[in-house]
């Protein structure tokens, strides 16, 4: 699916002034309060009143995605990480992450001068993740190598450092994280594939709207605080 765009709860208001948005029962049922427009949009509202506006030309792959999360949930009843398999350097990521980056070229047909760890950087890849779809983007061997990219350009931008945390839940997943003064913590592989795969093909509207979440890094770790990091 590709973008959707977030909308204010006071422009939710504005276009549900319009009679010709209804209310979608069967998708409601699954994905939060979902209007219908005469037009073929649907519009998502999230609790709190903001909301999700996808257009005509994208609501079949939005539908298409609730019924694949419905299946997805029948077939894994006790849950699944969504990085399975979607990292499969493992614990051994940030010391692949040079190689990653460097892969990032030939996967989006780019030229290594394009990547620099700019904003500008970040709008090339964008055009080229477009033409690439959500699925490429969001699994091997694009996705690490985007991971890495964005990881590295914020420990350039803002002295972050790259360390590991083992789930505690699913043992097979390794989750590349970033910390900021020993502090706050973001899952940087998790946010980033939330962002991908339910928002925008776009990194710059990743790092522009700050959908890189942070905590604080005793709640994030625990006991792995004990561990040596990278």
């Amino acid at each position: 699916m590709a973008d959707v765009s977030k909308v204010s709860k006071k422009f939710v208001r504005e276009l549900l002034k319009d009679s010709e948005w209804m209310v979608d029962e069967d998708l409601s049922k699954e994905a939060g309060q979902v209007y219908r427009h005469s037009d073929g949009r649907l519009l998502v509202v999230l609790w709190g009143g903001n909301g999700r506006l996808i257009e005509a030309n994208e609501s079949q792959a939005f539908i298409d995605m609730i019924e694949a999360t419905k299946t997805f949930i029948k077939e894994n009843p006790r849950g699944r990480h969504i990085l399975v398999d979607r990292l499969p350097q493992g614990a051994d990521f940030i010391a692949r992450v040079p190689n990653l980056i460097a892969q990032l070229p030939s996967l989006l047909k780019l030229s290594p001068d394009d990547l620099d760890f700019s904003q500008d950087s970040l709008l090339k890849i964008d055009v080229q993740l477009k033409k690439q779809g959500r699925v490429k983007c969001t699994t091997p061997p694009l996705f690490p190598a985007l991971v890495a990219y964005v990881g590295e350009m914020q420990n350039r931008k803002a002295g972050t450092i790259w360390r590991m945390r083992h789930d505690t839940v699913d043992v097979r997943v390794w989750e590349p994280w970033l910390v900021y003064n020993e502090k706050r913590a973001c899952n940087l592989a998790a946010n980033m594939f939330d962002a991908l795969n339910e928002l925008y093909l776009s990194l710059h509207k990743i790092v522009k709207n700050h959908d890189l979440r942070w905590r604080d890094i005793e709640v994030a770790f625990g006991k792995q605080l004990d561990e040596p990091s990278e």
